[in-house]
């Protein structure tokens, strides 16, 4: 059995350090999240030099943590046999988590993450090149799987897949999870969040950026429509996020709140992804108020140091798996 299913994007993050006219050359945001075509990708290619890869994506870190505090994963992604897809893989598997093997004649999904010297990171990318597919979605592992999260990305181009997985789930008797990911996500896609995935979910992730966001499509909608999303919102769990102030679960209309503890912040990156590890450890044992001090913890210890992907494990308190 498996204590959790997850799908999302399998990024790998290839790492070099530039100058800061490179992102003026090229027009992009600094620190912030930029896609480009094809032309532009190689072009910035052609102009680093690269000098390391980590494995990431959303839920990928989310589900690599809760591998490494002894959960049982499976990982719904798509990596192809090239260095990036054979490096993803790894990782996963050193942590313990299931996943589809590399697939033969798919690229893997690459991000340029260019580090200024000031320490900022700002991400490149051409987009999903290795989607996944409907047939990803297998009933057999959702039968084994008491929950399933799916990550907000893939609302941009893998609708199909998330179908899919929203037709077998309750089949399976498997709770479902949804996580935002980015306000963006509910620009881009808030009639299919509202119609397609709030009615088939049992737990709703976002910050209170991204619910407020929410709420106000909802509040456009016609009465009829918009009361019925508001009762299935009242009858769920529902995470929200609030930064440096803490996080609330909010269930059948009770809230739970913890504080973080002040940490001081090297890199912030992954640190949701984190936080969702530690709170997803023990809340799938129905320990709400435990699941948002983990969450705080490992988030904390995240942005203490480089990388979305905890390094110093011994140093929370909880029980690291052996190889």
């Amino acid at each position: 059995m498996y204590d959790i299913t997850i799908m999302g994007n399998s990024p790998v993050d290839i790492l070099t350090h530039v100058e800061e006219d490179i992102l003026t050359k090229y027009n992009l945001n600094k620190a912030d999240f930029n896609p480009v075509d094809a032309e532009t990708f190689m072009k910035i290619a052609d102009e680093c030099t690269f000098v390391g890869m980590e494995a990431g994506g959303s839920c990928a870190n989310t589900a690599w943590a809760l591998g490494k505090m002894h959960k049982h994963v499976y990982f719904i992604g798509h990596v192809g046999q090239d260095p990036a897809g054979k490096h993803f893989h790894a990782e996963m598997e050193a942590a313990k988590v299931e996943m589809p093997e590399p697939q033969t004649g798919s690229r893997t999904m690459e991000i340029f993450v260019l580090i200024t010297p000031d320490g900022e990171r700002t991400f490149v990318s051409r987009g999903v090149t290795a989607f996944i597919t409907p047939e990803m979605v297998q009933e057999e592992t959702l039968n084994k799987s008491n929950w399933l999260l799916l990550e907000g990305y893939t609302l941009l181009d893998q609708t199909s897949a998330v179908t899919t997985a929203l037709e077998l789930a309750p089949r399976c008797h498997c709770k479902v999870a949804f996580t935002i990911s980015a306000d963006f996500i509910i620009h881009a896609q808030h009639s299919f969040i509202m119609e397609t995935i709030l009615p088939k979910i049992d737990l709703f992730i976002a910050n209170e950026e991204e619910f407020e966001l929410l709420q106000e499509y909802i509040a456009k909608l016609p009465e009829e429509k918009r009361t019925a999303l508001e009762a299935k919102l009242n009858s769920i769990d529902l995470l929200v996020t609030k930064s440096e102030k803490g996080a609330s679960l909010y269930s059948k209309g009770v809230e739970t709140f913890v504080e973080t503890t002040p940490k001081k912040m090297l890199d912030a990156t992954g640190a949701g992804d984190a936080f969702a590890a530690g709170f997803f450890c023990k809340y799938l044992e129905g320990d709400a108020q435990g699941g948002l001090e983990l969450g705080h913890t490992i988030a904390g210890e995240v942005i203490s140091q480089l990388g979305a992907r905890l390094k110093n494990w011994p140093s929370v308190n909880v029980k690291q798996k052996t190889a």
